[in-house]
């Protein structure tokens, strides 16, 4: 299970590599804002900050009771693991206009939970697929409104995803699942335990 946090970085240098002082940088963390987080058909919603993780998001909201490590408590919780999860936010202009002054902006991201896709005022701005690394993705300059601003992150299935990875591949790749687990795990960058233990 993975926490994301998430940052506006915006680089007042106009030649990119150059490294730059702290006095350079402005910071927008978009953290701390309300965010939302909702199931594909909308049947779960639930405000949050980051960082977080659905799963417990979902355990603090009361929504998951069971605890995944003990017992059957990960068969009892695989529901959460099967659905497309959206993490919502809409926030105002105003609280980043001094980005408007920088030639490149960035969007940080730690932590994701592997397979998803990065929405940010209706463009596809990032896709996501390895829960191990952080992301630095440039936006286009004009992505960013004065007005209210609205980022989703969706977050895909990584079982399957990565089961459909494993049909597509076309070689035999050796995998093992313990009892009640998946033979997936070669084709995700996630966790193992994810997979079940």
């Amino acid at each position: 299970m993975h926490t994301y946090r998430l940052v506006l970085v915006a680089v007042a240098w106009a030649v990119g590599l150059r490294l730059s002082t702290a006095a350079d940088l402005v910071t927008v963390d978009l953290s701390a804002q309300p965010w939302r987080l909702t199931n594909a058909n909308q049947s779960v919603a639930v405000p949050t900050t980051l960082p977080a993780h659905v799963l417990g998001v979902l355990a603090a909201a009361g929504i998951v009771q069971s605890d995944p490590l003990y017992r059957y408590g990960e068969l009892e919780t695989r529901w959460v693991s099967e659905d497309t999860w959206n993490f919502t936010l809409i926030w105002s202009g105003q609280q980043h206009s001094e980005l408007k002054a920088c030639k490149h902006v960035l969007l940080v991201l730690h932590g994701v939970d592997t397979f998803g896709d990065v929405v940010l005022n209706g463009r596809h701005v990032l896709r996501v697929n390895n829960a191990h690394r952080s992301w630095w993705q440039p936006l286009p300059p004009d992505v960013l409104r004065d007005s209210a601003n609205m980022m989703s992150m969706i977050l895909q299935p990584a079982v399957q995803v990565a089961l459909r990875a494993k049909v597509l591949n076309k070689y035999n790749i050796p995998t093992m699942a313990v009892p009640g687990g998946f033979d997936v795990y070669n084709f995700a960058r996630k966790p193992a335990s994810d997979f079940g233990w």
